[in-house]
């Protein structure tokens, strides 16, 4: 009878062990979901904004990706797509109403389109090259240089051609034309650089709104 008391008593040990691991096993997972949650996903390598710009609401944002090759273009366009789909803001696909990359040098088509489709924001996705005598000082180098005077009829697509390139996400104002705000990413190796547009989308999303350079509307 006494070891059949021990055994009873080892297998409730045994069990409370074992429920104690899966306790703290999702109090663990409870904690890094949380964590996750508020501290959001990582912020752009770098971000510049025209001096007197200080943001806005917008609902209807237009989404480009600037990118020579039809498949990776739309690959980019569907992650900022879904990221950008919030309350108070809806994102436009530029693949389907801008399927012709060489309109966008056509300020009659954009003027077009911004009007029909009520666009309040354009943004833009590009893939810019990082020669390798510019890697270790890129982003003080980026940072340090000024917006671009051109518009966005000057903005023409690529794929890249360096071994390491990155993500530049572009806010444009619909009436000029001109760019208002522009971030980037770290680079990767162009190979991988497909593997980083969920995180880019969401960092680009978390950026604006944080800095409240983008606002949906209510």
């Amino acid at each position: 009878m006494s070891i059949m008391n021990h055994k009873a008593t080892f297998g409730r040990i045994i069990f409370c062990l074992a429920l104690l691991l899966m306790v703290l096993s999702i109090i663990s997972c409870t904690m890094i979901v949380m964590n996750h949650l508020l501290d959001g996903p990582k912020k752009l390598a770098g971000t510049q904004k025209e001096r007197n710009y200080q943001g806005g609401e917008c609902r209807n944002v237009l989404i480009i990706g600037v990118i020579e090759n039809t498949s990776p273009r739309v690959e980019v366009e569907n992650a900022f797509i879904d990221r950008f789909t919030q309350p108070g803001l809806h994102p436009v696909v530029g693949s389907i109403i801008l399927p012709d990359l060489a309109s966008l040098r056509n300020r009659t088509i954009i003027d077009k389109l911004v009007r029909e489709e009520q666009i309040d924001k354009v943004i833009t996705i590009e893939i810019k090259d990082i020669a390798d005598k510019d890697m270790p000082g890129w982003l003080g180098i980026w940072l340090a240089t000024p917006l671009p005077k051109g518009d966005l009829t000057d903005v023409a697509p690529s794929w890249g051609m360096t071994k390491n390139i990155r993500f530049e996400i572009g806010l444009w104002d619909v009436k000029t034309l001109k760019r208002e705000w522009t971030g980037t990413t770290h680079p990767v190796e162009r190979f991988e650089i497909l593997q980083h547009v969920n995180e880019t989308a969401g960092s680009a999303f978390y950026t604006l709104s944080k800095e409240k350079t983008l606002r949906p509307g209510k």
